[in-house]
C-alpha cells in the first residue's frame, strides 16, 4: 500500500500575551508560618489555647481533668500516646513486629487513636489491650536504653503501664462495647442477638 504524501499543514500557535502588573492591595495579609511542616510537634511542649472571640472557653471541669495526673483518664492518656508514637514511627513499627513475632503474638498491631471518634479510640485501646505483652516490653527496651539519663529524649517519656492499668482499660472497653451494643439495639431491635449461652444449652 502505497500512503499519500503528507504536506506541512498550518499548526495553530497561540499568540503572545502580555502580563498585566498586579496591583497590591493593602487588603491581603500574608502569613507566613515559621512551623516547618517536617517538624515533630511534641504535645507536651505545646503551648495551651488562647481564647479568642467567638470560640469557647474551657470550662473549670475541663482544666481539672488536663492537670489529673492519675487515675483511669491518666491512663488513657498514656496508653494513646504510646499508640500514636508506635503507629507513627516506621522504626518502632518494625521493632514491634520483631517482638510479637518473639512473644508469639499473633493479633493487629496498634493504631493511634487520633481524633474525637469514640470507635477509633475503642479500636485503638482493645488492640493495645489485646498486645499488652509486646507494648511493655518495647517501653522496657527503651526504659534500659535510657537508664540513668534524663526521660526528656525517651521515646515514650518514661511512661509505664501496669498490669492494674491495663486491666483498668479492658474494663473501660467491655463497658464501651455493652453501651455501644445496647444503644444500637434499641435504635434497631431488629438487631437484637439470639440468646445464646444459658443454663442447659449444649
Amino acid at each position: 500500500m502505497v500512503r499519500p504524501e503528507k504536506a506541512d499543514k498550518y499548526f495553530p500557535t497561540l499568540g503572545r500575551i502580555d502580563e498585566a502588573e498586579e496591583v497590591a492591595s493593602d487588603n491581603i495579609v500574608e502569613v507566613v508560618d515559621p512551623v516547618s511542616e517536617d517538624e515533630d510537634v511534641d504535645p507536651d511542649d505545646a503551648e495551651s489555647a488562647v481564647v479568642e472571640p467567638g470560640w469557647e472557653a474551657m470550662s473549670d471541669d475541663e482544666a481539672d481533668d488536663e492537670a489529673d495526673l492519675q487515675g483511669i483518664g491518666f491512663t488513657l492518656k498514656k496508653v494513646d500516646y504510646i499508640c500514636r508514637r508506635i503507629a507513627s514511627s516506621p522504626q518502632k513499627q518494625a521493632e514491634w513486629k520483631l517482638w510479637a513475632s518473639a512473644r508469639k503474638y499473633t493479633g493487629r498491631g496498634v493504631i493511634g487513636g487520633y481524633g474525637i471518634r469514640w470507635n477509633i479510640a475503642y479500636d485503638s485501646r482493645s488492640r493495645a489491650y489485646e498486645g499488652r505483652r509486646v507494648i511493655n516490653q518495647l517501653l522496657e527496651n527503651e526504659t534500659d536504653k535510657f537508664a540513668g539519663k534524663s526521660p526528656s529524649g525517651h521515646f515514650f517519656k518514661g511512661y509505664e503501664v501496669s498490669s492494674k492499668e491495663w486491666e483498668d482499660v479492658n474494663s473501660l472497653n467491655m463497658v464501651l462495647k455493652v453501651r455501644s451494643l445496647s444503644v444500637l439495639m434499641s435504635l434497631d431491635p431488629s438487631l437484637t442477638p439470639a440468646p445464646t449461652g444459658f443454663l442447659g444449652d449444649d
